[in-house]
């Protein structure tokens, strides 16, 4: 791929294939107005009249962040959940039963 700059072009359904998502998931992620708006994912680019395509290195930076995020998220989840433990003692009770 440095040979060509980051210049590889993907087609929607190289894309779908790449991603794993299908054409629609796919458009919702670049509608602002869907639930599914992604504003990190890249944008399309025309290559004609009825042609689109994406860059192939934004498509690999754009799962690289979510990676990223995705274990960012786990790693906080992870420190949450023993935090969580912290208020139950060893029977299971919540330590806040005795408050009534």
């Amino acid at each position: 791929m440095d040979s060509f700059n980051g210049k590889v072009i993907l087609r929607r359904k190289e894309l779908e294939r790449f991603i794993g998502f299908r054409r629609s998931q796919i458009y919702d992620m670049l509608n602002e107005k869907c639930d599914g708006y992604d504003p990190d994912f890249p944008k399309q680019i025309k290559l004609g009249r009825k042609a689109v395509g994406w860059y192939v290195h934004d498509v690999l930076k754009w799962i690289e962040r979510r990676r990223e995020q995705s274990n960012h998220d786990e790693e906080g989840k992870s420190n949450h959940d023993k935090e969580g433990k912290s208020n139950h003692d060893k029977e299971g009770k919540s330590n806040h039963d005795d408050e009534e």
